[in-house]
Formats: structure tokens, C-alpha cells, sequence
């Protein structure tokens, strides 16, 4: 269990109590997929969503995005939506129990669309991965698609534009309320696998 101190930012500070335990990761049937298709230990993504080196937490705390470098040429990456925390209104804090992982992938210092190291910040590393395997998507008719999206949503639209037959995994964060999306951004599994063979 790890608790957050608000205001949630998008580097959240992690506050872990003596007592507190590890984050519970449960995994996704796309995640399950890529990770057998390239034999991700499971402890690597307990490891990156407990350690990570640098993180994302959305504003409504729904989401963790985690990246861990346990090498120069092996960086662990994962999308993950919170499935069970406690809030303590007493001292203004949320405790994350469990994670479900969407997405996880292994990535290297050079991508496709860009190049990313220890000293970025998540929301610098994100806008990569996004560029690197990821489709245009929009969650609005009326606003333009990109490879990481932040903009209106009308409560119902994802929009991906993708061209053939496409392995899918949409990551982001949505709220109904502000009718807002914020980091969206549409994995294509094939688009990785084809990068990671050849790498």
C-alpha cells in the first residue's frame, strides 16, 4: 500500500509508511499478451510500478504510469489504472492498494520517436512512447487526433486512426465530470513488435 499526499500532481510525491505494503499489480488480457510475447517477468512489473524511477499520476488518481531502468538497455515501462485505494480525509491522503497493468513494454534509451533517459520527467518519457508506438487518437469529433491526447471528451468518444488490422490498447484518463481527457494515447501492439525484433 503507498499513499500520495494531494495536490496529486502529475510527479506525485510517494509517501510510504514503515507499515505499508507493495503495490498489488493484477494484469490486463493485452498486457498478458505482450508480456508473453516478450517474456516480461511478472517481478520486473511489480518491481516498476513499486520502484520506479519515475512516475505519473493523474489529477483523479485512476492511473499510474511507471518506468524503471534496470539497465542501460533494458527500461520497463507501464500503463496501469488503479483498481482499489482508501482515502484518509482525516490527513488528505489516498492510499493505493492494487493496479491492473494495461500495458507494459521493453524499451531502450532510443526510440522511434525519440530518445529518453533517467533525468525526463514521466510526462516527457510518455509523450515518446506515445509517438513511438502509438496511433493518432481523439476523444472529441470536433478536436484534432495525436499520438498523446489532452483535450475535451464528450463522455463516449475514442477515436483511434489506424490503418489495416491493429492490436489496440487505448491508455489515458477521463473524467466525466470536467469532461476532459488527459494523456491518452493508443498502443499498437504490431507497430512495437515489429521495433522491438528488429532492435
Amino acid at each position: 500500500m503507498t499513499a500520495y499526499q494531494p495536490p496529486i500532481s502529475q510527479c506525485a510525491r510517494w509517501l510510504v509508511a514503515p507499515e505499508d505494503k507493495m503495490i498489488e499489480v493484477t494484469i490486463s488480457p493485452l498486457c498478458q499478451k505482450i508480456m508473453d510475447l516478450l517474456e516480461i517477468d511478472r517481478a520486473m512489473l511489480v518491481t516498476t510500478v513499486n520502484e520506479r524511477h519515475r512516475g505519473l499520476v493523474n489529477p483523479g488518481v485512476t492511473r499510474i504510469a511507471a518506468v524503471h531502468w534496470f539497465s542501460d538497455t533494458q527500461i520497463i515501462f507501464a500503463d496501469t489504472f488503479i483498481t482499489n485505494r482508501d482515502i484518509d480525509k482525516s490527513i488528505n491522503r489516498v492510499y493505493i492498494r492494487e493496479v491492473t497493468a494495461h500495458v507494459v513494454l521493453d524499451l531502450q534509451a532510443d526510440l522511434p520517436g525519440g530518445s529518453i533517459d533517467r533525468e525526463m520527467r514521466m510526462e516527457e518519457i510518455l509523450e515518446i512512447i506515445a509517438a513511438s508506438f502509438g496511433e493518432p487518437v481523439t476523444c472529441h469529433p470536433q478536436h484534432k487526433a495525436m499520438t498523446l491526447y489532452s483535450g475535451p471528451w464528450n463522455g463516449t468518444t475514442i477515436i483511434v486512426n489506424v490503418e489495416g488490422e491493429a492490436t489496440i490498447g487505448v491508455c489515458g484518463s477521463f473524467s466525466r465530470e470536467e469532461c476532459s481527457a488527459d494523456r491518452v494515447w493508443a498502443f499498437n501492439l504490431e507497430r512495437y513488435r515489429e521495433w522491438f525484433v528488429g532492435s
